[in-house]
């Protein structure tokens, strides 16, 4: 009789952890299909404040398709005033951190930018929050485009995201002056840098080649400890360019880094080339917020030890945030799950009461629960066991926990 009730219950855990797996399965193929989707679909029309938001002294604006997809601003007797380009509706295309980053902007018919605005991103909500309140998009305004283009700073810490905004303004901005008013455009008098040679790209790169030799060789606890530790200063606090499930999500969508983003690029290759072989590695060895609750784990007294049953149940969980993330994230189009994942808020020191209760909470359950984030909670690492699952097929029942 007990062994009965014992068998069903094992089938009752069975059947509910395939429904789990099949539900977030269907919720990653939703995602390749609207990422699809949203390729085909035309965006959306800007509503009239958008516009004037941009081009304030237009009386009346209509849209045009010729040459190129755009809006005229007209005064009161119908005569041009200039034009409204969308950045992410013209060539070429330019990505942010995430994705393209759709920005209106004005062009008046005698070459002078009115001004120009972000209408619709995928970025990371503390990247934008941090760009707008730069200022700088208020260094466009009035800019005389038959001068040359002067040369505007990136915002720190929020690089990736600035430079596209800033290139994706020039671009549409000139476009529209030269094909639309036959303004002539003075040559770029300084050379674009590649961000392939910067320190942050060396940087990044040296501590992903040590932590991929660490990982293929497995020797010497303290040279992994030394690469793990060196991740967390680099990585985490001195880049602040974590893996996150908002660069995975765009992924899902088939919306790939553009060649400025080398950070996340190279965090790609890295997993690529790790993850058939090493399962998980960037997850024991490359994540600052993962070495720190090992960290935790490793100096705390009061580590708890979880029953089977709890241990059994963990997996699950973080499939269910995944799913759960990815549904409103992809799905519903909520841009906040961005910044559920504690990292770039905790490398940061920039938090908002919310996350700084998030991550007191995570840390501190750190204490009691051996990398409690990784184990019980983290979307990312759970998308990366699954593909690596995929990329290892006899791995399946391992890698659960790190």
């Amino acid at each position: 009789m007990l062994l009965g009730r014992h068998e069903t219950g094992k089938n009752s855990i069975a059947t509910w952890s395939t429904l789990v797996r099949a539900l977030v399965l269907v919720i990653i193929f939703g995602c390749l299909v609207l990422g699809v989707l949203g390729r085909i679909a035309p965006p959306e029309p800007l509503s009239d404040g958008e516009l004037l938001a941009v081009f304030p002294d237009a009386v009346r604006i209509e849209i045009s398709s010729e040459p190129f997809f755009h809006y005229r601003a007209l005064d009161v007797s119908d005569a041009p005033l200039g034009a409204i380009v969308v950045t992410d509706s013209v060539p070429p295309a330019i990505k942010g951190y995430l994705g393209e980053i759709g920005l209106a902007v004005g062009v008046t018919v005698d070459g002078t930018i009115t001004g120009a605005t972000a209408v619709r991103h995928q970025e990371t909500p503390y990247y934008m929050e941090m760009i707008t309140g730069s200022g700088l998009l208020e260094r466009f305004d009035e800019l005389d485009l038959s001068r040359p283009f002067p040369d505007i700073d990136t915002v720190s810490g929020a690089t990736v995201s600035s430079r596209s905004i800033i290139r994706d303004i020039q671009e549409a901005s000139t476009l529209a002056a030269q094909t639309l008013f036959g303004i002539k455009i003075p040559l770029p008098v300084t050379p674009v840098k590649s961000p392939w040679t910067s320190w942050k790209t060396v940087v990044l790169t040296v501590l992903l080649v040590l932590s991929l030799l660490v990982g293929f060789t497995g020797e010497g606890v303290r040279l992994r400890y030394t690469v793990m530790l060196l991740n967390l200063a680099g990585i985490g606090f001195v880049l602040n360019t974590p893996l996150t499930l908002s660069a995975m999500s765009r992924l899902l969508t088939l919306d790939f880094p553009g060649p400025e983003n080398t950070l996340l690029i190279l965090i790609l290759l890295y997993i690529t080339v790790s993850l058939p072989f090493q399962g998980r590695a960037y997850c024991r060895l490359v994540c600052p917020f993962g070495t720190l609750g090992h960290l935790i784990a490793r100096l705390s007294p009061w580590q708890l030890s979880l029953s089977p049953g709890t241990l059994a149940f963990l997996p699950h969980l973080r499939r269910m945030v995944l799913g759960l993330l990815l549904f409103l994230g992809v799905w519903v189009g909520w841009s906040g799950f961005t910044e559920i994942e504690p990292f770039f808020s905790l490398f940061s020191f920039k938090l908002t009461s919310i996350l700084w209760a998030m991550v007191i909470f995570v840390l501190v359950a750190s204490v009691f629960v051996r990398r409690f984030w990784c184990n019980a909670m983290c979307p990312t690492g759970t998308l990366l066991l699954m593909l690596g699952r995929a990329a290892r097929p006899g791995s399946r029942g391992t890698d659960e926990t790190v």
